[in-house]
């Protein structure tokens, strides 16, 4: 895993930590609901009982320290992307109902998640009511997450975010990955309609998606969004020439051509063909 995705992780486990000791109790079958998560959830896959111990221990020390609403909005922050934020609730709701009720505390603290996670009532509703009839965890978040994404896009814009998916693949737009998205949108005729203005927009919406839902999930609504195979390699094309842009293929951006490449249902064969087709033609 990633610096960035074990802290992920980390803010995940506390949140579902401090439902347990908000109240100033610490129940068994809360403790017992959390490793029966943590154990079970492949996101927290090697994850140890003595790692669940120092949480407890960091998250009592944080409560104090900062308070909840300050520690809720630190932990909210570290918890960026829409799939973390549901999932984050989703844990905190398991462990409310783990005695199979939910008291008025707990639902004040919930509602205090909620907002802090900046969820809607009906993402609410919906976890809690999946989490009361004992649904699977990763269904009910993958599914809520798959409902609330936006509409497919049309393939102009859905172009111009594969190029910006693949330029941040390492968190960071580079000088050489800029000067290639604005390269191909001035030479390529699928982007041959726009004006200045529109493209400025295009681009900014576009990050906004990405920095808000992730690239994982992003790289599912372009796929639903790209059904032909023949777009789909051409968004691919588009995407190696921002990787290509600084002659330098990061790890980062390995695991998102990859990631890309399992999403569009391509296969390395795909990949190796667009290649000669990026390559430069011999001169005479």
């Amino acid at each position: 895993m990633t610096p960035t995705e074990l802290e992920e992780r980390k803010a995940l486990i506390e949140v579902a930590v401090l439902m347990i000791i908000a109240d100033g109790r610490i129940e068994d079958d809360e403790i017992d609901q959390l490793v029966s998560t943590v154990s079970s959830h492949p996101r927290f896959r090697g994850v140890r009982l003595e790692d669940l111990a120092d949480a407890i221990s960091h998250a009592l020390q944080q409560l104090k320290l900062h308070g909840l609403h300050d520690y809720l909005q630190n932990l909210a922050k570290q918890l960026e992307h829409c799939e973390l934020r549901l999932l984050a609730f989703a844990l905190a709701t398991q462990i409310s109902l783990a005695d199979g009720n939910l008291a008025d505390s707990e639902m004040d603290l919930l509602r205090a998640f909620q907002a802090a996670l900046m969820l809607t009532d009906h993402q609410v509703a919906k976890i809690m009511g999946a989490i009361a009839e004992k649904n699977d965890l990763t269904a009910i978040v993958d599914d809520l997450y798959e409902t609330c994404s936006a509409a497919r896009l049309n393939h102009t814009d859905a172009y111009i975010e594969t190029m910006l998916v693949m330029a941040a693949a390492d968190g960071e737009v580079q000088p050489e990955e800029c000067t290639q998205i604005a390269l191909n949108l001035a030479h390529h005729q699928a982007f041959s309609k726009l004006d200045e203005s529109e493209i400025g927009d295009l681009l900014e919406s576009a990050l906004g998606r990405i920095r808000a839902d992730g690239i994982p999930f992003r790289l599912r609504v372009l796929a639903k969004s790209l059904l032909a195979r023949d777009d789909r390699l051409q968004a691919l094309s588009f995407a190696y020439t921002i990787l290509a842009a600084d002659n330098i293929m990061t790890p980062g951006e390995s695991i998102c051509l990859q990631q890309m490449c399992a999403a569009f249902a391509l296969s390395q064969d795909d990949l190796k063909g667009v290649l000669r087709q990026l390559a430069p033609k011999p001169t005479e």
